[in-house]
């Protein structure tokens, strides 16, 4: 089951290496795959990740994600937006961009 091993996986890289936010970015997308149960976990992790490293795309796409499969659109608009502000070149702009049309 690969959530459940790159949650695994994730967590042993936060036990070696607490301050790296890739670890943690691991782990909130691994969340997010293990089902709607540990969404809001995986929106800690993401939140956890950008306290480290503020300008994370990744951390700010995995946030807005979270927030959007949790149902709160308010707080995933201000992410997806803090996330074309910080990512404007990311990979996941148009993803962002077609949210942000929908919802706004």
């Amino acid at each position: 089951n690969y959530p459940r091993s790159a949650r695994r996986f994730a967590m042993i890289a936060l036990q070696l290496k607490p301050k790296d936010a890739a670890a943690n970015v691991v782990l909130g997308f691994a969340l997010i795959f293990t089902g709607p149960a540990f969404v809001g976990k995986a929106a800690t992790a993401f939140t956890e990740a950008l306290a480290k490293q503020p300008n994370n795309c990744d951390a700010q796409i995995g946030l807005a994600e979270a927030y959007k499969f949790m149902g709160d659109i308010p707080a995933a608009t201000t992410a997806y937006r803090h996330y074309l502000e910080t990512c404007p070149t990311g990979k996941d702009v148009e993803a962002a961009k077609c949210f942000l049309t929908q919802y706004e």
